[in-house]
């Protein structure tokens, strides 16, 4: 080989290097923002309606943060506001069980 032909192909290895370098950067990047990205996914899912990580807490069906259903009525319907009466009888006025003398 003569010399300039070396010193074109150590200029052609110089600049591959250079390249594979540069790709190695560009990888490193994308695999620290995909994994910023995934892990932002994951913790967000994994969020409490409370705010709280892992607090497990979700919204009942009255749409209360770790509530306990208590808006429904003894009809089963939310926000109904039925109780049982002094009888036992959801939504009733309490006459039901009266006797005669009542």
């Amino acid at each position: 080989m003569e010399l300039q032909e070396v010193e074109k192909f150590l200029i052609h290895v110089e600049f591959a290097e250079e390249i594979l370098q540069l790709a190695k950067v560009f990888i490193l990047l994308f695999f620290k923002k995909f994994f910023v990205i995934l892990f932002n996914f994951f913790f967000l899912l994994s969020v409490g309606c409370d705010g709280v990580p892992n607090s497990g807490k979700v919204n009942d069906q009255c749409g209360v943060c770790g509530g306990t259903n208590a808006c429904f009525g003894c009809d089963g319907v939310p926000n109904s506001g039925k109780v049982k009466d002094v009888c036992g009888v959801c939504g009733g006025n309490g006459q039901s069980c009266l006797g005669c003398d009542g």
